[in-house]
């Protein structure tokens, strides 16, 4: 693919900045929308360090396993979870690995970084060194914490779609949606270039968020539990309490374990009660042993306090969040915040994003562009 204009000019400024060494920044951060070229952008600057700037070896990571088999399957086979990348497990704890392949690179490059929080920013500086850093600004704002590579202008703001991405039914429609347009009734098939259609949001159209290759997103709460009960009960699940074989969603960071919020996985047996030992408060009595095989490729097991569950099926208060205790949830529905930095083949999204007022535009941006093969948009009329 030729480069435009901005592209190469992209380009440019990342080989000079490499090649500035102390001279110039330790963090690069190359900022662009969907079907703007950033993956084309990294390819073709490592190809000119490679011959002119001194390149060796450098590290491609993202946050979540979801977006590191992307960038895999699209042919960056090196690609692998930031975690994995800077930490090693010691004494059943995650600490940093010093000596790691980290410390034996020339060049760290982070894709899909915005939820990356300050701690693990800085983790990957501590290593010194040269950082370029890749993210889309049409995404919703990172939820409080993240974000320590992207809240500052970017060096480089790629605006302009590629006339090849533009013909991607997927990238015309997330880009009408970041411009506010309204998404138009119907459906558009471009063969490898994706499959994308809109339909009205009513009963007939539901069956699209039960099926089994799809991964149903939606904004708000209420909607997300409404439809993953549904949902479980055409899979032949039902009860309380995940049963083995199920979608699990990690919703809170537990950095010993490696699950972050937003960890997708399968329940790979049923639930064990806590043994309450001396000194265990009342609240302990109800906690359950949860063992994941998250998509991240890791088995753990997680000790949970099963508030987000019972939230489903009556009002619930919030426990207080003690160090130790996960809150794990189904993962069957993702509400856009949970699927930011990830991507899976088949998307279907139910159009609540009116909810979110001037953030509604990104909120579709996003589900949208959470497909890399097929969408499915069902869109609420009137």
């Amino acid at each position: 693919m030729t480069p435009t204009d901005a592209q190469a000019r992209a380009i440019r400024e990342i080989v000079e900045w490499y090649r500035g060494g102390r001279r110039t920044p330790q963090v690069f951060y190359l900022a662009g929308y969907a079907g703007t070229g950033k993956s084309t952008i990294f390819k073709a600057a490592l190809e000119e360090l490679r011959e002119k700037g001194g390149l060796k070896k450098h590290a491609l990571a993202t946050f979540t396993g979801k977006a590191a088999a992307v960038l895999r399957k699209k042919g960056n086979f090196e690609a692998r979870t930031i975690h994995s990348l800077i930490y090693i497990r010691m004494d059943k704890r995650w600490v940093l690995n010093v000596t790691g392949e980290a410390s034996d690179v020339d060049l760290i490059a982070l894709d899909e970084c915005s939820m990356v929080d300050e701690a693990m920013g800085q983790d990957v500086l501590s290593f010194g060194k040269k950082v370029l850093v890749m993210g889309d600004p049409g995404q919703l704002p990172p939820i409080r914490g993240q974000g320590f590579f992207t809240s500052r202008e970017p060096d480089v703001f790629l605006e302009e779609v590629h006339r090849q991405a533009a013909d991607s039914p997927i990238i015309w429609l997330a880009t009408m949606a970041r411009e506010g347009k309204p998404l138009p009734l119907g459906r558009w098939d471009a063969g490898e270039l994706g499959f994308a259609q809109v339909l009205p949001h009513n009963a007939e159209t539901q069956c699209e968020l039960y099926r089994e290759d799809t991964q149903a997103l939606c904004g708000l709460h209420r909607v997300r539990i409404g439809y993953t009960q549904r949902i479980r009960r055409r899979r032949g699940f039902e009860g309380p309490r995940p049963m083995p074989g199920e979608t699990v969603l990690v919703r809170k960071n537990d950095r010993d374990l490696a699950i972050f919020n937003g960890t997708l996985g399968r329940l790979m047996t049923a639930p064990r009660p806590y043994k309450r030992r001396a000194g265990d408060d009342e609240a302990d009595a109800k906690l359950i042993h949860l063992e994941i095989d998250t998509d991240d490729g890791l088995q753990v097991e997680a000790l949970t306090d099963p508030y987000l569950f019972d939230r489903h099926f009556r009002e619930v208060p919030e426990p207080r969040y003690r160090k130790g205790i996960q809150w794990v949830d189904w993962g069957n529905v993702l509400t856009m915040h949970s699927a930011q930095g990830s991507e899976w083949p088949d998307v279907t999204v139910v159009d609540d994003g009116g909810a979110f007022r001037e953030d509604q535009h990104r909120w579709r941006y996003v589900g949208l562009t959470r497909a890399s093969e097929r969408v499915t948009f069902l869109r609420r009329m009137g």
